[in-house]
């Protein structure tokens, strides 16, 4: 009985823990979206082209949302978690080294990939 009891605290641990990483992580994502459109606009954007910027993110995760429910419900969420946090880590990383408003667009592309799985 005891075990049972520790494994179960265990279990919550780890979930309050994906709970809490998932909110930081979502935070992050929201606070940065704001600014990829003056970044974008330092590097050269005109008005529609930072329009591109801004919409690329809600495009691609209303499709890839799709896409992904239906990896989940065959595989299960672990690889679509791996998948959008490789997906994010890629996004963040590449917006270091960018040198055009392009790469901004692909780097929002890897946002709303990651925050459709």
């Amino acid at each position: 009985m005891e075990n049972t009891q520790l494994q179960s605290r265990s279990e919550n641990r780890l979930g309050y823990t994906a709970i809490g990483v998932n909110f930081l992580h979502y935070m992050a994502l929201t606070a940065s979206r704001p600014y990829l459109a003056g970044f974008a606009t330092q590097l050269g954007a005109n008005t529609m082209e930072v329009g591109i910027v801004t919409s690329m993110y809600s495009v691609i995760q209303a499709v890839c949302a799709i896409w992904i429910g239906g990896l989940i419900a065959k595989r299960g969420s672990k690889n679509a978690a791996l998948i959008g946090t490789a997906c994010y880590v890629a996004g963040v990383t590449g917006l270091i080294f960018v040198k055009s408003w392009i790469l901004v667009a692909l780097c929002t592309l890897l946002f709303g990939f990651a925050h459709g799985a």
